[in-house]
């Protein structure tokens, strides 16, 4: 008993500091992202010395050059590089570098280069004004990684040593979580929805494999989203964390009959809506890609701070998408049966959402009558 105590308390120091670890590695992946991603949001072209130069939604310049000297300008961040570039609206032939300079000391920025007669759409790229910013995120993914395996080993030893083998199946929630939210995100990019649909995966595998299953599912899953959109990365920490939360909420009971269910759906969103909206002002500026976005801009143009957008639309949107992630997989739950249900790591945390009677039993498990209680119901239904 001695020697097993001590081994729990190895793999719970094992998880803390994978845990740790992760965290300083996440924020050194986010700072760098938010370096990057701000230095476009920072930095604009303000004017153009063309005639009838105008500026579209998108802040690209539609131009008509008479040929000749031209001249850009614009605000942005000090220190970043600024390179305006252009493309003829006849042929789309791109003239990569028509100039290059950076932001000064005031916020300001101007360059000038040459372009022969004709109609153009002028954009900019920025650089952000550090260095840092390739190796920080890469350090930072590195050190998540390697957090990652500290906490999963503890949190393996924790569930094994607790008595609790981890078994096949639960396993097999990692691959089956990662297909479902690869699978729900690519409807949902396909049709368009103002929502995510990438959650079900994750929520189903903490669900019925606890915390550390459904982070590592939940981490995975949103990480296969990137084939869809780049930036997505971002969005594996929240995954990750979905996944923890639900696999606490399952292992406290919290999925056991409707009413906690309910209360169970709730923490999610509430969680989920405060991560999404933090991520997507910290590191997108509130503008992150997502169908949502058009809304966000939509209401800012109208008055809304950027702030007021993100929050309002996140709470909306995951109140939504939260709803259908946890219900979905609730309902798959709900229609298993108990002996499936001890398969898994939550399972004795979940049986009252399934009694049999003796017929049922008969049936489905195998089992006689001398097996059950005399209230017709099997070993499960008190639990």
């Amino acid at each position: 008993m001695a020697d097993n105590s001590s081994k729990r308390a190895a793999f719970r120091i094992a998880a803390i500091l994978g845990v740790v670890v992760l965290v300083a590695g996440a924020i050194m992946f986010l700072l760098a992202s938010r370096q990057v991603t701000m230095a476009s949001y920072d930095t604009t072209m303000t004017s153009v010395s063309v005639p009838g130069a105008a500026q579209a939604d998108d802040g690209s310049w539609s131009a008509t050059a008479p040929g000749g000297d031209v001249t850009f300008g614009g605000t942005g961040t000090t220190g970043n590089a600024v390179t305006a570039s252009a493309t003829t609206t006849a042929t789309d032939a791109v003239i990569p570098d028509i100039c290059s300079t950076t932001v000064g000391s005031d916020g300001t920025w101007s360059c000038s280069g040459t372009l022969d007669a004709g109609d153009y759409t002028v954009t900019i790229a920025v650089d952000p004004n550090s260095p840092l910013s390739l190796p920080l995120g890469v350090a930072g993914l590195i050190i998540v990684v390697i957090g990652a395996v500290i906490a999963i080993a503890g949190g393996f030893g924790l569930v094994v040593t607790g008595g609790q083998p981890i078994g096949l199946l639960s396993l097999l929630l990692i691959p089956v979580g990662v297909a479902l939210d690869f699978a729900l995100a690519w409807v949902n990019n396909t049709l368009k929805l103002p929502l995510f649909l990438d959650s079900v995966g994750h929520i189903l595998a903490g669900m019925l494999g606890g915390p550390v299953i459904g982070g590592i599912t939940g981490f995975l899953g949103v990480l296969t989203n990137s084939a869809f959109q780049p930036a997505a990365i971002v969005w594996c920490f929240q995954g990750a964390t979905i996944g923890v939360v639900v696999g606490l909420l399952a292992q406290a009971g919290m999925f056991k009959n409707w009413r906690r269910a309910i209360i169970s759906g709730l923490i999610v969103i509430a969680t989920s809506a405060t991560m999404s909206s933090i991520l997507s002002l910290v590191i997108f500026g509130g503008i992150d890609g997502y169908t949502i976005s058009f809304v966000r801009a939509a209401l800012t143009n109208m008055g809304w701070s950027m702030t007021s957008a993100v929050v309002v639309t996140s709470v909306i949107v995951e109140l939504i998408d939260k709803t259908i992630s946890v219900g979905l997989p609730f309902l798959v739950i709900v229609g298993m049966s108990n002996r499936l249900l001890n398969q898994f790591v939550t399972g004795p945390k979940l049986r009252e959402l399934k009694t049999e009677t003796i017929a049922q039993a008969e049936a489905n498990d195998n089992v006689t009558p001398a097996d059950l209680g005399s209230d017709g119901y099997g070993s499960y239904a008190d639990k």
